[in-house]
């Protein structure tokens, strides 16, 4: 009884490069709309700041008029002006909804212009007849 081994091919790397940068352009994609615009942390800020304000002059409650617990769950930094992964989540999925609504409404409107388009043509054959 013979085992015969069967032979390595060689395969190319292409399969390989090809992924690699499929990964680079996913991952590119996803730091780009995840990551914060500066106007959106200027704008956690100054809402923070305005929470922070709210809770100094109301001794005992924090924003949402329980408690102060922002200094106890870690919701800001040392200085007060570091936005948190909740808001960072929140404007993140902000941009992608008002991305996504954009791109519905070019799609909408690409529609609504090529079902003109078809029955313009279509009426033009149809009166060619």
């Amino acid at each position: 009884m013979g085992l015969t081994v069967a032979k390595k091919e060689k395969k190319s790397g292409s399969g390989f490069v090809a992924g690699l940068i499929i990964g680079v352009a996913i991952g590119a994609v996803a730091v780009w709309v995840l990551t914060p615009q500066p106007r959106e942390i200027e704008a956690m800020q100054a809402a923070r700041t305005a929470r922070t304000a709210h809770a100094a002059r109301t001794p005992g409650a924090g924003a949402d008029g329980v408690g102060d617990t922002s200094a106890a769950n870690g919701a800001t930094g040392a200085d007060g002006a570091t936005p948190t992964i909740v808001d960072l989540a929140m404007a993140a999925v902000e941009r992608v909804r008002t991305r996504f609504d954009a791109a519905m409404t070019m799609g909408r409107e690409a529609y609504t212009q090529g079902q003109t388009e078809v029955m313009q043509r279509f009426n033009q054959a149809r009166s060619a007849e």
